[in-house]
């Protein structure tokens, strides 16, 4: 049972990092300083999935 709940909470955690990882990604789209390919490079993640925020972005 005990392993079960902390399993649970690295899961937890680990959306709760992706959630600011999302949130600050649409924070430089919003900017408009860096291009989607500059934030893609910077967090390790595809252009699409950059596009895929900046079209949730608007």
């Amino acid at each position: 049972m005990c392993k079960a709940i902390e399993d649970y909470g690295l899961k937890q955690r680990q959306e709760g990092i992706k959630e600011g990882i999302v949130e600050s990604i649409k924070k430089f789209i919003k900017k408009g300083k860096l291009s989607h390919e500059e934030i893609a490079e910077n967090f390790d993640i595809s252009v699409e999935e950059v596009r895929r925020l900046a079209a949730q972005a608007i």
